[in-house]
């Protein structure tokens, strides 16, 4: 009776600590796949903001070939327009 008794108590506590290893084991999986998610969403906005960058440089660009393109016409107006009033 002893000898199952005794037992039952290292079967109880052997239960115990491979319930508290599980659940360290758990605790550490959700810390390490909280790091990869935040690490991952801190990926993406990187990735985002240069896109972003891409985006207003591209726009300047083009604005400023716009604006040289619109200078060159007006200078062959204002041209013109000095070579009609000679």
């Amino acid at each position: 009776m002893e000898k199952t008794i005794k037992f039952n108590k290292i079967g109880i506590k052997r239960r115990f600590i491979q319930y508290i290893v599980i659940i360290l084991i758990s605790i550490f999986v959700l810390f390490i796949a909280s790091k990869l998610i935040e690490e991952r969403r801190r990926s993406k906005i990187r990735i985002y903001n240069s896109q972003i960058k891409e985006l207003q440089n591209e726009k300047q660009r083009k604005i400023d070939l716009i604006e040289k393109e619109y200078n060159d016409k007006i200078e062959a107006l204002l041209n013109k327009i000095d070579k009609i009033n000679e």
